[in-house]
């Protein structure tokens, strides 16, 4: 579909100085409801006649219908354009280009109009999401704790030590939101943020890390989202402990179930795996690296939030699920489970921490391991897998894994 319509260099081409029938145009184009060539028709008519077309632009539906009217464009084309557009707000992949031209279309087809609204609610969540993760740690437990000295156990995920810096941080929350241009020109505006419901999930006993989730309230009510965060001891120190703000997808994954179990994975192990499996992909970074040299280079006007740029840098951890198989050849085949940040599904505004769960193969490599020949393919396969489950809506574990040949 053609984007290039520039309303202001038609504008200029047309003699008017009114250009919302431009502006609509453009809309409509953008949209595929009107082909570029039909509305290439309707401007070369409009230069020749100095004036600009009787388009009624009081609305979407108006402006369209008399398109229609005038053999611009037909109701096929309109169908097939809903169709594809309702589409694309129901798997959140709206194109970034046709956001601002939502409004516009709310009032086209009664089925967008409650289809944009869903999408723009969404689209607050993960806003006011991103933000909770972005202020919302490490922060060290406000207050005085002497006595922890001598009793050094970490603070429960409701203990009133807990429940003040999370109150921090949702007042940070609300401060950030005041200048957030998506919060702002939701229509809601700013709202305050609440924690309640605390809920441990699970602890590790090797570290002492408590994990957490709790339910988000916004403007006095359950906005229907949880926040995930951790209470762990600040490195270094006996008795100083913080939270950190972590996506409940991450939170479940490592701090429940065999996550929690630092034996599995043998007899590889899970370091070995983790090292074995950065080192393949940073292979591939080196690969992709010699075929376009500005691979994993920040660009001029990168948004720094957008960072890990490379694969491996990608990994943020590396969980075994169970033991390891033997295959021939001194090989192991391992069901391991990486917790990945998409940049992918991050910039269509799906959660960008995914759990790529794969079947990876590791061999000797001197007195450590490395991934075996085929790494590449199941690992790419396990990207896809995940990406396919984001966009239909299902959890990272309704896919099988891929498996090792």
């Amino acid at each position: 579909m053609s984007t290039d319509f520039n309303a202001t260099d038609q504008t200029q081409a047309a003699g008017q100085n009114d250009d919302a029938w431009l502006t609509m145009l453009a809309v409509l184009q953008g949209t595929g409801y009107v082909k570029k060539e039909s509305v290439q028709k309707l401007l070369d008519e409009v230069r020749e006649q100095g004036e600009p077309p009787p388009m009624p632009v009081v609305s979407a539906r108006a402006a369209l219908d008399w398109l229609i009217m005038n053999g611009y464009t037909d109701a096929q084309a309109e169908q097939a354009a809903t169709e594809r557009l309702l589409e694309q707000l129901r798997t959140r992949t709206v194109p970034d280009y046709l956001l601002p031209a939502m409004p516009v279309l709310e009032r086209l087809d009664p089925s967008l109009s409650k289809a944009i609204d869903e999408h723009s609610k969404h689209r607050m969540r993960q806003a006011k999401r991103k933000l909770l993760l972005s202020i919302g740690g490490p922060l060290v437990l406000a207050g005085g704790y002497v006595l922890w000295t001598m009793f050094p156990s970490t603070p429960g995920c409701d203990a009133s030590s807990t429940r003040k810096t999370l109150m921090l941080i949702a007042v940070d929350v609300g401060v950030s939101a005041m200048h957030d241009p998506k919060i702002l020109l939701s229509g809601e505006g700013p709202q305050s943020i609440f924690f309640t419901h605390e809920t441990e999930v699970g602890y590790d006993d090797d570290t002492g890390t408590r994990a957490c989730t709790a339910s988000i309230e916004t403007g006095g009510k359950d906005s229907g989202e949880k926040a995930g965060y951790v209470v762990e001891r600040v490195p270094g120190s006996r008795s100083d402990f913080r939270v950190q703000m972590l996506p409940v997808e991450v939170i479940m994954a490592r701090y429940t179930g065999s996550a929690l179990n630092k034996k599995l994975g043998a007899p590889v192990g899970r370091e070995a795996m983790r090292t074995a499996i950065v080192a393949g992909l940073r292979k591939l970074d080196g690969d992709a690296a010699e075929l376009a040299p500005s691979y994993g280079k920040s660009l001029p006007g990168d948004d720094p939030d957008a960072e890990p740029k490379t694969l491996a840098d990608s990994v943020q951890e590396v969980l075994p699920s169970a033991d390891c198989r033997a295959l021939d050849g001194g090989r192991y085949a391992c069901p391991v489970q990486i917790e990945y940040r998409d940049q992918l599904m991050g910039a269509i505004g799906a959660m960008p921490y995914r759990q790529l769960k794969g079947e990876f193969v590791f061999e000797r490599d001197g007195g450590g391991w490395k991934v075996a020949d085929g790494f590449d393919k199941t690992f790419m396969q396990s990207i896809v897998n995940s990406r396919f489950d984001a966009i239909k809506g299902k959890p990272d574990a309704a896919a099988p894994p891929p498996q090792a040949q």
